[in-house]
């Protein structure tokens, strides 16, 4: 009964006190030793105790690895439209595998939006529209929207409307086509 007693505690102890409690790096992260001055206990969660300690051994607490000052950040990989920047930073010291945290850090940058220059879309059929002096136009019309300029893209340019004389190429395809009989 005092024998339980005395591990319960020691288990609370270990929890509850930063110093007697750490981490030991192993392929499974999640296993931690508690550490007493004289021996350490295997345990997966503080309640429960897995191995009983060993009296006959030294103290098995390992000294704990630095880290070492974060390295500069790392160039961004792209100029505009979000890109992602790393540093790293190395753990010192004789228990150099066993730092806690990560090795490297990122952080977004460049996240400015990209320009787009505009383009011209397709141009529209040809309409019929009266001018001014009562004589018929044709007229067609396109759109700067393929793309549309975007965080200081170019605008398009040339013409956004073209018109014609109607009469002319009224008679232009009549011509032609009196041409094509003959």
């Amino acid at each position: 009964m005092i024998y339980s007693t005395i591990l319960v505690l020691l288990s609370c102890l270990a929890v509850y006190s930063r110093h007697y409690y750490g981490h030991y790096n192993t392929r499974a992260p999640y296993r931690r030793y508690i550490y007493s001055a004289r021996s350490y206990y295997y345990t997966r969660n503080p309640h429960t105790i897995w191995r009983i300690p060993n009296y006959n051994t030294r103290s098995t607490r390992r000294s704990r690895g630095q880290w070492g000052d974060w390295g500069s950040w790392s160039r961004c990989d792209v100029p505009c439209g979000g890109g992602v920047q790393t540093r790293d930073r190395t753990c010192l010291g004789e228990g150099s595998s066993e730092c806690y945290g990560r090795t490297e850090a990122k952080r977004r940058c460049n996240m400015v939006c990209c320009p787009v220059n505009g383009n011209w879309g397709l141009w529209s059929h040809w309409t019929t529209r009266r001018s001014h002096d009562y004589s018929y136009v044709l007229q067609r019309t396109r759109e700067c929207n393929y793309p549309e300029p975007r965080c200081n893209g170019q605008l398009c340019y040339g013409e956004k409307v073209q018109t014609q004389d109607y009469e002319r190429r009224f008679r232009s395809r009549t011509h032609l086509n009196q041409d094509d009989d003959k």
